[in-house]
């Protein structure tokens, strides 16, 4: 018996298993992540875990980054909070952006991104936070990444959103309250 032959051998009695090898590659890219407000003591009030879309912009950014196509856009800045969570997130159109901005919730990372490399996923994280005084709302409810340099005290547009999550709950953040957003990507593969 040759050598090749026993790996096939062994191919054969795996696929019989129904646990053949993977003869391709199944990425994605999940976004995932939490919110959390604290008083002034640092007690947590409320917490959210949430599940983001990236959108047709970020899956541009994040591919034509990673190819080194052209001249890449920049990379994320930092995120801007909404109260239009009642719009669904989308790759397009509407859901794509902010829909009702907060004013002056703009907030660049306050750390990272960093990257990570826990088990079968490359994560970045991302995350930023609104001290007591900033972003003072109770129907908190749409957030997103975003790449505008410089970061801006607006809304956005779809075309410089990479990523946008909703709540069923809205985040209640008072003036002595801070929220610290924490953002993953993870890029998975089989």
């Amino acid at each position: 018996m040759q050598g090749n032959e026993m790996v096939y051998g062994e191919d054969a009695v795996l696929a019989a298993l129904g646990r053949g090898r993977p003869t391709s590659d199944s990425g994605l890219i999940l976004g995932r992540g939490i919110a959390v407000i604290r008083d002034r003591w640092d007690r947590i009030q409320q917490s959210v875990e949430f599940e983001n879309l990236i959108t047709e912009y970020g899956d541009q950014v994040i591919m034509e980054r990673y190819a080194d196509i052209g001249v890449p856009d920049d990379e994320p800045q930092g995120m801007r909070l909404g109260s239009g969570g009642a719009t669904a997130v989308a790759k397009t159109g509407a859901g794509a952006a902010i829909v009702t901005y907060i004013s002056g919730s703009h907030a660049a990372h306050d750390s990272g991104p960093t990257s990570t490399k826990p088990a079968n996923a490359r994560v970045i994280t991302f995350s930023s936070v609104w001290a007591a005084g900033t972003a003072t709302n109770g129907a908190i409810n749409e957030w997103v990444v975003t790449n505008e340099n410089p970061l801006t005290d607006v809304a956005g547009v779809a075309g410089n959103t990479i990523s946008r999550a909703v709540t069923g709950s809205a985040l209640d953040k008072k003036a002595t309250d801070s929220l610290t957003i924490t953002w993953t990507h993870s890029f998975e593969g089989s």
